[in-house]
């Protein structure tokens, strides 16, 4: 088994999942640092046009979406809270709460697996695709 990396320009709010130019059928997907700049509708798009690419998979594969994002806390450093006022001010973005997040990320159709808190800001919400 070989392993590899690749990075997709594209659109994820594309009406088709051939536009969007999200590759289908991949084992694991990550969105690191892009959901803090939608509102929570685009959010849910962005998560359900991934989703459409994860349930082309093939094989005994489940594959996983690894969400990567700075979440709020009542002990995140200042710079979380300073990040958040810049986001909304600047194009309406927001840094979550991780129970928002998880809600979002289940609304678009995906089981929440576990959720890690990195030593810095970042969270990471590991989930799969629900059929």
């Amino acid at each position: 088994m070989s392993s590899h990396v690749g990075f997709q320009a594209g659109n994820f709010l594309a009406p088709t999942l051939e536009e969007s130019k999200i590759p289908p059928g991949m084992p694991t997907y990550i969105i690191r640092h892009v959901l803090l700049d939608w509102r929570d509708e685009e959010v849910v798009q962005i998560l359900k046009a991934v989703r459409k690419a994860m349930l082309v998979a093939t094989g005994d594969v489940k594959p996983k979406l690894l969400v990567c994002d700075m979440v709020c806390r009542e002990d995140s450093p200042r710079f979380v809270y300073q990040m958040s006022m810049q986001l909304l001010g600047l194009n309406n973005g927001i840094t979550r709460t991780e129970g928002h997040m998880v809600k979002l990320v289940e609304a678009a159709g995906y089981k929440v697996e576990k959720v890690v808190a990195m030593r810095a800001v970042d969270f990471i919400i590991e989930a799969t695709a629900l059929p």
